[in-house]
């Protein structure tokens, strides 16, 4: 009779088990490797200062953490197989919306849709902020005060978009495309 830790050991011990844990760190490496060098960018675009991005990294840490402690059990119920399979498929569906929403227009319009205009409100006004006069913002401003109500701030706002918008040749409806007619 093997027990558990025998019958582990020894499927560990075969050729595929050991090239795929090979190609599973190679492209875990690979993948930090690309990222690491960005995150200098990542701090410039956010604004933040050290600290904050020392929370963030740290929660990258302790999400992982807490990922390996749910997917050990997993792991020993499913087998590992399926489980980084599933785990890859969950990631591949989550990084692109993920590059999508890097812009504020997009937080701004998701946030509008949640039926959060308070929340747009302030992703707007930070992106104007930085960028004065801005169409996109502008437009998802007024959208925001509208829906809370502020009718007297909307139309100054209303004003600034049809003449920062005045020689743009598409209209706008939302402020990304990826809402079109919203």
């Amino acid at each position: 009779m093997t027990t558990l830790s025998t019958t582990a050991q020894a499927s560990a011990d075969r050729p595929g088990a050991r090239l795929a844990t090979r190609i599973a760190f190679l492209v875990a490496g690979f993948g930090l490797a690309a990222w690491a060098p960005l995150i200098p960018f990542a701090k410039a675009r956010l604004g933040a200062d050290d600290g904050l991005m020392g929370v963030l990294l740290l929660c990258l840490g302790a999400g992982s953490v807490a990922a390996m402690l749910r997917t050990g059990p997993l792991c020993a119920r499913y087998g590992c197989k399926p489980v980084v399979v599933g785990s890859g498929l969950v990631l591949a569906l989550l990084l692109p919306p993920l590059a999508v929403a890097s812009s504020p227009w997009t937080l701004g319009a998701v946030l509008l849709t949640a039926d959060k205009p308070a929340e747009a409100e302030a992703v707007y006004r930070e992106d104007l902020k930085r960028w004065p006069e801005n169409g996109w913002s502008l437009f998802g401003l007024s959208r925001a005060l509208h829906l809370q109500g502020k009718h007297d701030e909307m139309h100054a706002v209303e004003t600034r978009f049809q003449k920062a918008w005045a020689g743009a040749d598409v209209p706008l409806k939302s402020t990304c495309f990826c809402q079109p007619g919203k």
